[in-house]
């Protein structure tokens, strides 16, 4: 965890960008009115029965963190609240959620409205529970670059080692061992053409020059 020595805002990844300023939660819901402040302090209410978290006010909102940052309460309007929650598959939602954003980082950010404290249901309990668990970063993918790097070494693996001697086919281009075996007995077969051992030695034990007239 980073922690900035400027503003004291805490983020997962070292030297993260963010808006460096010391802001409040008062700064940001000054001048609101009292039905939107309400509902502000409700959202912050339910989603502490999920878990502790930690609040970091910026200029034009208010983000919502544990080892990263899950939720943000981006608006307080006259009547109602708007914030989104970041969660790591597409849940859709019309009654709860009406703007998905894919973000570059293969998160997802879920956009909701609340007019009404009671709005803070079920099913929007549901997705600030999932919210949460990415903020304790339980959601972490693997790379995508090593996955893909992991399918190409499959293919090269199936494909090319053929094509390098490490196939039959290209094995029976050169002669398999069959047919080297076959060459073989034709040589012995050629050779008894021209004569065993056994008949050499009797023409020697013949031939007047033999030990035996010694």
């Amino acid at each position: 965890m980073w922690i900035c020595p400027n503003c004291d805002q805490k983020f997962y990844n070292r030297n993260q960008p963010h808006q460096c300023a010391d802001f409040g939660i008062e700064d940001f819901v000054q001048g609101k009115s009292p039905q939107a402040v309400q509902l502000f302090y409700a959202f912050l209410e339910r989603l502490f029965e999920i878990g502790p978290y930690e609040l970091q006010p910026q200029k034009s909102r208010v983000t919502l963190t544990v080892k990263t940052r899950f939720a943000a309460i981006n608006k307080l309007g006259d009547d109602f609240l708007d914030g989104h929650l970041v969660l790591d598959t597409p849940n859709p939602n019309e009654s709860v959620v009406y703007k998905i954003e894919n973000m570059p980082n293969r998160t997802f950010v879920h956009h909701f409205r609340i007019y009404h404290p009671d709005d803070i249901n079920d099913a929007l309990m549901h997705l600030m529970g999932l919210a949460y668990k990415v903020g304790l970063r339980e959601y972490v993918k693997p790379p995508m670059r090593q996955n893909n790097y992991g399918n190409n070494r499959n293919n090269y693996g199936n494909n090319n080692r053929s094509n390098y001697g490490g196939g039959n086919s290209n094995r029976s281009e050169y002669g398999n061992r069959s047919e080297y075996n076959n060459n073989r007995s034709e040589y012995n077969n050629n050779r008894s053409e021209y004569g065993n051992r056994s008949e050499y030695s009797a023409n020697r034990s013949s031939h007047p020059r033999g030990r035996s007239e010694q």
